[in-house]
């Protein structure tokens, strides 16, 4: 009985610890998707909400020119910030391109799907 209880200790440990480490894999490619501009790719990653509030023409609409504008990334992608705000986790990325400096927030809900994408200014 006691080596069943340990097990079952381990297995909710593993699956309790794992969200966080799967939501940077789908916070990364969704910053990736992002900087190459593939709308449809990172579209895919919403969260119904966000597929409702944002369909992928919207996305390309709104945020294709915005990208343009700044030029290409110029370094890898960026090591993000993790915070969580109401069951969200929350990436910031301090992403600096060729004509501007940017935080890409991307968070990340408990089923590993986009529920918001923003892009503000640095943090100082």
């Amino acid at each position: 009985m006691r080596t069943h209880y340990c097990a079952f200790s381990l297995i909710l440990f593993i699956a309790v610890a794992l969200p966080a480490a799967d939501n940077r894999t789908v916070a990364d490619a969704a910053f990736d998707e992002l900087i190459a501009q593939d709308f449809t790719a990172l579209a895919k990653r919403f969260s119904p909400e966000m597929s409702a509030a944002m369909p992928v023409e919207k996305l390309t609409a709104a945020v294709g020119p915005v990208l343009k504008s700044l030029g290409a990334l110029r370094s890898e992608r960026p090591e993000p910030q993790l915070t969580n705000s109401q069951g969200y986790d929350v990436f910031l990325y301090p992403a600096v391109f060729e004509k501007a400096k940017l935080t890409v927030v991307i968070t990340v809900n408990s089923e590993g799907q986009v529920g918001g994408l923003f892009l503000r200014p640095p943090q100082p």
